[in-house]
């Protein structure tokens, strides 16, 4: 989820659903909270109708060796694209100030 909006219409959505009740999303915790009837829907429709409309669903943890099983494998994820992007930044700047650097002239003023 990426904004307010992707929210709006994932609850209305859900909203939309035989057996849903109440449908509730929040676009900063990033979390729903679906009150259905057993009779008409279940867990794995309301899964399935948020993936079709194009959002992952991480169901809800039960331990907190969970949350930090889920925490570390982020901050890895995030570690590694942050080496991806240092390596393909490194080449850009080399390529787009290499010759300025090279030649001694760095556009700064000379006195003296």
């Amino acid at each position: 989820m990426s904004c307010a909006t992707c929210a709006s219409r994932i609850e209305a959505t859900l909203r939309k659903l035989d057996g849903v009740r109440e449908a509730t999303v929040s676009f900063p915790t990033e979390k729903a909270i679906v009150t259905v009837d057993e009779n008409f829907a279940n867990k794995a429709m309301v899964v399935a109708t948020i993936r079709d409309i194009g959002f992952n669903v991480v169901e809800q943890v039960s331990s907190w060796e969970d949350i930090d099983a889920a925490t570390k494998s982020e901050i890895t994820r995030q570690s590694r694209l942050c080496f991806v992007g240092l390596v393909l930044t490194v080449p850009l700047f080399i390529l787009s100030m290499g010759a300025t650097l090279a030649s001694g002239e760095h556009g700064l003023m000379h006195l003296g």
